[in-house]
């Protein structure tokens, strides 16, 4: 778990209540586990894409190569020869 032991999440927990108090500590739980709960329900609603087919937004990948000629740069400019 990250290399945090128990004293250390003890420590942590410790200056969590010193800087924000124990009144907003609630708050700030909360806030965090609706974070985790939307967070998680949208992993879960976006669609698995099936292997055989191809979606309509991935580009056209077989005619990538050969677009420039031999000894041309990225912008068609001459390579310096050393």
């Amino acid at each position: 778990m990250f290399g945090l032991g128990p004293l250390e999440l003890l420590l942590i927990l410790i200056l969590v209540l010193f800087f924000y108090g124990g009144k907003k500590l609630p708050s700030i739980g909360e806030g965090l586990g609706r974070c985790i709960t939307e967070f998680r329900k949208s992993i879960r609603s976006q669609p698995v894409p099936e292997p055989g087919k191809e979606s309509a937004s991935s580009p056209d990948l077989s005619r990538t190569g050969g677009s420039l000629p031999p000894g041309t740069g990225r912008q068609g400019e001459e390579r310096a020869e050393k």
